[in-house]
């Protein structure tokens, strides 16, 4: 229920003109500054962004703002909602969202820690190996040719 109703706040433009709801350092900006410059210095020379393990949204939105055709794999529901969101707010409904973790085999596997640290690697960031969650994992049903043989 927290979730849902964190999710229905009214999100704020960020400094790149887009709106944003979720993480707040992300839509003022100061998340993952010198990474957020790097990912804005390569957009300008691709046309498509794959942005795996997009969590709630900043550099789907980052991408898509700047016009690039943009993928949005994300396997924590929680964070889906808030990408979903996110896309709505700015009307984008042409980004490719997949709601799965990619990885080499389908399946179910676990997703360990949360938020921006989150992985399947156990332990991954100190993440507590009690702290995890059940996810869908696959790359055979969703694309896989995509991903691995261009698009």
């Amino acid at each position: 229920m927290r979730d849902q109703l964190h999710v229905m706040e009214e999100p704020v433009v960020t400094p790149w003109g887009f709106k944003f709801a979720g993480n707040i350092a992300m839509a003022q900006g100061t998340f993952e500054p010198m990474e957020a410059e790097l990912v804005r210095n390569i957009l300008k020379d691709i046309d498509v962004m794959v942005d795996i393990g997009a969590n709630v949204g900043f550099y789907t939105c980052l991408a898509r703002s700047k016009g690039i055709y943009t993928i949005a794999v994300e396997p924590f529901m929680p964070n889906m909602d808030y990408l979903y969101a996110n896309l709505c707010a700015n009307g984008w409904n042409d980004v490719e969202v997949y709601p799965i973790g990619l990885a080499s085999k389908p399946g179910l596997d676990n997703l360990y820690g949360a938020g921006t640290g989150a992985s399947l690697l156990k332990g991954w960031a100190g993440a507590s190996p009690l702290m995890r969650h059940t996810i869908c994992a696959t790359l055979a049903t969703s694309g896989h040719n995509r991903f691995f043989l261009g698009l």
